[in-house]
């Protein structure tokens, strides 16, 4: 609540309270809650990341370094962020920004049975994107009258899209010049991973909306974005099936509209610059 509500600089103080508020008190981050799961710190300290990146203090800035490190070292995924540090030239940050990492991994290894232990940990990310666990996608379909042969194609699909969004999101970050964009496009790489897709998971979107409600001026991509983004935070009282909440829906609906706009608008920025010169491509330092 608190980095919320710091990081939020326009609006009055009621304002500023009540969008930390409702992004605190939501479906995506109570059900996190609910089920215990650690993205909740996850989501702490990628917001810590986040929203030091460019401080003037240099305290603030390394501090945001070491919380990036130790979301990795939870999840792995979020070490996808410190692209951010490569495509800034920062690479002196990039370099102990790994050594935490490195660190935060192999040190707590040791009390469970040693660096082997990683092998259970991959083995955990990609158990649930196959047929007949407990994916989302897999509910769905079941939900729905559908076979699990469909399940398997729409993983299979979904993974061809995710290297998609991973590449549109490498390239974003030499190239956009709103942080919230690449941002967005990088957490949406994430919830399009099978595995990952979840209503908790979409927790993550309240880092980039929390960027764009900080824009000087509303573009109408951000007003459009803010709209599509917080739809899976409203508490709807409903169910389609007992497995199936219009919530989750919404999660998969968002994902696949938002995703394709931010490769799209990645890739037409990155053509748009070409024509203007490959001197244009690269962000300057900051």
């Amino acid at each position: 609540f608190f980095l919320i509500y710091s990081k939020m600089k326009k609006g009055s103080r009621v304002t500023r309270f009540a969008f930390a508020f409702f992004a605190l008190f939501s479906t995506p981050v109570l059900y996190m809650a609910e089920r215990g799961n650690m993205i909740l710190l996850c989501l702490i300290a990628l917001a810590v990341y986040a929203f030091t990146y460019d401080s003037q203090n240099k305290t603030y800035r390394e501090i945001g370094i070491l919380a990036l490190a130790f979301a990795a070292a939870l999840k792995l995924y979020p070490a996808v962020f410190g692209w951010f540090l490569i495509a800034d030239k920062r690479y002196k940050d990039a370099v102990r920004c790994a050594l935490y990492g490195v660190a935060l991994l192999l040190i707590p290894s040791f009390f469970f049975g040693g660096p082997a232990c990683f092998a259970y940990v991959f083995g955990n990310i990609f158990s649930f994107s196959t047929t007949g666990t407990g994916s989302t996608v897999s509910i769905i379909c079941r939900a729905v009258g559908l076979s699990d042969t469909v399940a398997t194609v729409i993983n299979i699909l979904a993974y061809l899209w995710v290297l998609i969004c991973g590449v549109a999101f490498a390239v974003s970050a030499f190239i956009t010049k709103e942080k919230y964009k690449t941002l967005l496009l990088g957490f949406l790489t994430i919830c399009c991973i099978p595995s990952l897709t979840s209503l908790y998971t979409w927790a993550f979107m309240i880092i980039p909306l929390t960027l764009i409600c900080n824009e000087p001026s509303h573009s109408k991509s951000g007003t459009w974005i803010t709209v599509i983004a917080s739809l899976p935070f409203a508490f709807i009282p409903l169910r389609l099936s007992y497995h199936v909440t219009p919530s989750m829906v919404l999660v998969y609906l968002a994902t696949a509209v938002l995703s394709v706009w931010a490769v799209v608008d990645t890739f037409i920025t990155l053509r748009a610059l070409k024509k203007m010169g490959l001197s244009h491509l690269v962000r300057p330092k900051k």
